[in-house]
Parts: C-alpha cells; structure tokens; sequence
C-alpha cells in the first residue's frame, strides 16, 4: 500500500469503543459526557469531561497580577491621597 505510515502518537478511529451510532469510551476507558451522530454527514461526536486531567493551579500570582492591572487601568494611580508615593502600583 502506498502513503505515509500512520503517527503512533495520535489516536485512531479503532481506539474508541463505538456502539450503535455512539461513542461508548475513549481509548483511557472514560465515558463521554455527551456523544451525538450527524446522519447527514456520517459523523459521531464526543465530549468528555477533561477537568480530571487539569493541573490545579496553587500558584495566585496569575491572580494578584490581574487584580494589579485591573486596578492600574481604571485609575488607582491617579487618587488624590496625601502622596503620590503612597498611590503609585509599583510592577
């Protein structure tokens, strides 16, 4: 047969457990939150539910720095308060 061989690092179609028209599992063993066919065009469609997988972010930086930008852009810089010293966001 001619062509490329196939990526061993993607999935295949034959990976999924496919019954009647629906996704029943991914390759992992997980079962889709919503799996639907579209007769029309002959498409199965699958959502799983990836939260599990997420690294939990500890890190607040993320946070503390929009909450920093958020206050310089509507004019936390700009109070009239004794001091321009003691107003000013330093980043």
């Amino acid at each position: 047969m001619t062509g490329t061989d196939p990526n061993p690092d993607k999935l295949r179609i034959t990976d999924f457990e496919i019954d009647d028209n629906a996704i029943k599992s991914c390759p992992m063993g997980k079962k889709p939150v919503l799996s639907y066919h579209d007769a029309e065009i002959g498409k199965i469609t699958a959502h799983f539910d990836l939260k599990e997988n997420r690294k939990l972010n500890t890190s607040k930086r993320a946070a503390i720095e929009g909450t920093n930008s958020a206050l310089k852009r509507t004019g936390a810089n700009e109070l009239r308060v004794r001091t321009l010293i003691k107003t000013r966001i330093v980043f």
